[in-house]
């Protein structure tokens, strides 16, 4: 008989529900979160399984339940994840309306029991769980160190706002270190500019003369003494003491991860790819625990990060994609700033965001499908249209998918033609399943040369072009009628929103005709029409059309192709 085990965990205790294979409780128990007392509680659901199936599921995978995972994993129980706002969801479709730790442990067992799309819980490596605790250490004090500089910004408001504005105490230690000692418009100024430089040299400081000048002329420009000035430079100077010690307690903490980090086998992966140093590497590997093997794919590792949309499809509606609203906030933190760090440390990945911005495909915009791979949104889907065209994430919804580890060598190449469509995507090695640098390869195209080749078949590389995309767009349909309008879209280069924004420009125009064919267009040009610039006055489309699509030749005057 299998058995289900559902746990609500807790900081103190736990409470264990389990279950049979139709929903009847056999144990329900409040467990103290002590090593003896879970070891005593895993011995009595495994007497009650009586040597059959056993699953365990819990809706936390951090934190006060961290000893019991262990515990689990140590004797090798089969443990499942559900998230809190699963269960939460859940526990509404259940019987009444009151929320205990026994209810919400059924919920978590019974969920356990009937889904089969929850992801195993694992406790993670020894450096990647050292890191996530070393990278959580850091993010409070990352916080603590920007309100300890809003508070001195404030109270230094009160009495001094020129000094306030004078320096960016986020950056500079100089400026923090001048606060300890002088504080005041009239202290600054009985000090002098001399004496001034003089103490912040003696004391290390970066720049002497140049803060010591600022602050003179700030003082200077007050002769004001503002009521309760004395309390302020009091709480001022103990601010920026804080301050201080905050910035050397993160450059410890910065050198102990760049430190850990490289203990790790993935490290070296990750930091070769732009944007990504010691600290944004050891918060990814402290999200995913080290293991890329639990996401299974590439599609499913795209959609727990939040870099792939959600169809909102119904009916005769399709191509209806939004934001995710349910993804690993930790993750798409990481791939986010690793793209606008790869914008100041990484020239292509800056070129291509230069041209994205030029085409205006960084709007706000809701979350859409780039036939080119960049995100066509704003918040979280955005982070992929900041990295380069080889180091776009998976953000299509396609089943062909290339797949390449540097480090095994192994890939499998697009099919020709796909490339565009599978342009963005997240590559994971066949062996290690582990992400790695975009090392795309179309139609057999050597790695190194990829960039060349994305330029000749896209014109990506290109700031510009004698045609626009309306031109290009009329060109295409001349060429191939029956285009599909995804396709159309790929091949010109722009979003699909953008292609049938286009190709409705042109219909209005009258420059070509559009037929209902069963489900989907039939595009027909339209010879004999001008030119729409002055510039071009006097010539007709058929000009264009005869030399650029030869083989359609030239019907008569006011035909369609």
């Amino acid at each position: 008989m299998q058995l289900w085990a559902g746990i609500d965990a807790g900081k103190a205790h736990h409470h264990c529900v389990v279950i049979d294979g139709e929903g009847n409780r056999l144990l329900s128990q409040k467990v103290p979160n002590d090593e003896a007392a879970l070891i005593q509680l895993l011995g009595t659901v495994l007497d009650l399984s009586d040597g059959g199936p056993l699953v365990w599921a819990m809706d936390l995978n951090h934190g006060g339940p961290a000893l019991l995972i262990a515990l689990l994993v140590g004797h090798g129980q089969n443990l499942l994840y559900i998230p809190g706002r699963t269960v939460h969801h859940a526990s509404k479709i259940y019987r009444g309306d009151g929320k205990t730790d026994a209810k919400d442990a059924a919920v978590i067992a019974d969920q356990a029991r009937m889904r089969t799309d929850l992801q195993p819980l694992r406790a993670g490596d020894e450096i990647s769980v050292g890191l996530r605790l070393l990278t959580a250490r850091r993010a409070d004090k990352s916080a603590d160190r920007v309100r300890s500089i809003n508070r001195l910004k404030a109270q230094l408001l009160e009495y001094f706002p020129a000094l306030e504005r004078t320096f960016d105490y986020s950056r500079s230690k100089a400026a923090l270190m001048l606060l300890t000692k002088y504080r005041t418009p009239d202290g600054i100024r009985r000090a002098g500019q001399a004496r001034t430089q003089a103490w912040l040299k003696k004391h290390g400081a970066r720049s002497s003369a140049a803060v010591a000048a600022a602050a003179v002329e700030a003082a200077k420009s007050q002769q004001t003494v503002v009521p309760a000035q004395r309390i302020g430079e009091v709480i001022v100077a103990a601010l920026a003491r804080e301050v201080a010690s905050l910035n050397e307690e993160l450059e410890e903490l910065d050198a102990l991860i760049s430190e850990k980090v490289t203990e790790h086998r993935h490290t070296e992966v990750l930091l070769s790819m732009p944007g990504f140093g010691p600290v944004l590497a050891a918060e990814f590997l402290g999200a995913t625990g080290g293991d890329m093997t639990v996401f299974q794919s590439a599609d499913r590792f795209a959609g727990v990060v939040g870099l792939a949309p959600a169809p909102r499809d119904s009916g005769r509606i399709s191509g209806n994609h939004h934001r995710p609203r349910r993804y690993d906030r930790r993750l798409l933190r990481v791939f986010f700033l690793s793209g606008l760090s790869a914008l100041k440390s990484c020239p292509a990945s800056r070129a291509y965001y230069d041209r994205k911005r030029v085409k205006g495909n960084l709007t706000s915009r809701p979350c859409s499908r780039s036939p080119d791979g960049g995100s066509m949104s704003s918040g979280p889907c955005s982070a992929t249209a900041l990295l380069t065209p080889w180091y776009r994430w998976h953000h299509h919804l396609q089943p062909d998918l290339a797949v390449y580890d540097r480090r095994l060598g192994n890939e499998t190449i697009p099919a020709p033609g796909d490339h565009k469509r599978c342009g963005c995507l997240l590559w994971i090695g066949t062996g290690g399943a582990f992400v790695v640098p975009r090392s795309a390869i179309v139609q057999g195209v050597a790695t190194e040369d990829f960039e060349a080749k994305e330029s000749e078949v896209s014109g990506s590389g290109i700031g510009w072009t004698f045609l626009t995309n309306h031109a290009h767009v009329l060109l295409t349909i001349a060429r191939d009628p029956q285009i599909r309008l995804r396709d159309l879209a790929a091949t010109v280069g722009v979003t699909e929103r953008a292609a049938q924004k286009i190709a409705a420009d042109l219909v209005e125009a009258g420059y070509i005709t559009r037929t209902r064919a069963g489900r989907r267009n039939i595009y027909s040009v339209v010879f004999g029409r001008p030119f729409r610039h002055p510039v071009d006055a006097g010539h007709q489309l058929d000009e264009l059309l005869a030399v650029l699509v030869p083989e359609k030749g030239q019907p008569a005057e006011g035909t369609k192709a």
